[in-house]
């Protein structure tokens, strides 16, 4: 929901009561070859006024300590609490080469673009130890049979099961690997109960995933269960008004629920 605020002109109130929250983290980013200077502010939506608010002016290297360290000072401020499996997510360092890790953000910028997979490739050429990567390298051919269609099955899985069983190998609580196999159970192998078991992964690691809820929705519709697919829907609309596809799959799961005047 973040990036349709980019550059709006809306007021931090307009915008926190479309998206239904109290506060807003509010964010700039300045890189300057080796170094990068990050300004977060936390607002209050009611008041306007700054709950938080600092400036780090470091080394790119530093910039995994930088996001949990914005992250620990917010919760800190918002009087939260950080239990210990989430702490170990925030500080969750991928890779500590740089030069890896800048190629890996000019690879999310492209998916599904050209240059994507060689990007990709580049990535664990320059550090054979950066999970992301592989991961997303097995997503790359998956997607090769179901989005862009244009491999048969056994080619998908020969090439997409080495990258995701490197990647599990080498960080196993990397939560979107869990996805990806969960896709693999479901389109490749029809073995619902190995996909449920992979979103259960998914959700544990990742409690708040909803940016892969389409996937999650197709493995609730298959699986026959709609009044679970529909309450999750509904739920995810709620926390997020601006994802207009959530009432869409939520249509959906009416009809099949034979309430098609929904």
């Amino acid at each position: 929901s973040s990036m349709i605020y980019k550059d709006s002109k809306k007021t931090s109130k307009e915008i926190a009561s479309e998206l239904g929250v109290g506060n807003l983290l509010e964010c700039s980013v300045q890189k300057n070859g080796d170094r990068i200077r990050i300004f977060a502010q936390l607002i209050n939506s009611q008041t306007a006024q700054d709950v938080w608010a600092e400036t780090y002016d470091r080394e790119f290297k530093d910039v995994f300590n930088i996001q949990s360290d914005i992250a620990q000072q917010i919760a800190a401020a918002l009087k939260v609490k950080i239990d210990p499996e989430t702490k170990s997510r925030i500080e969750y360092i991928p890779t500590t080469n740089t030069s890896a890790y800048n190629l890996y953000l000019l690879a999310r910028k492209k998916e599904l673009e050209d240059g994507w997979k060689e990007l990709l490739e580049k990535v664990i050429q320059t550090d054979s130890g950066f999970a992301p990567a592989y991961a997303d390298l097995g997503f790359y051919w998956l997607l090769r049979g179901g989005y862009w269609g244009d491999l048969n099955a056994k080619q998908v899985l020969d090439s997409a099961l080495p990258f995701l069983q490197k990647a599990v190998l080498l960080d196993s609580n990397l939560a979107a690997v869990h996805n990806y196999f969960a896709q693999v159970h479901l389109w490749y192998q029809w073995n619902f109960k190995g996909a449920e078991k992979e979103w259960n992964k998914f959700f544990q690691l990742n409690p708040s995933g909803t940016v892969w809820a389409d996937n999650y929705q197709d493995f609730l519709e298959a699986s026959g269960k709609f009044v679970e697919a529909l309450n999750f829907s509904l739920k995810n609309f709620e926390q997020d008004k601006t994802q207009w596809e959530f009432l869409g799959r939520a249509a959906s799961d009416y009809f099949y629920l034979d309430h098609p005047e929904k």
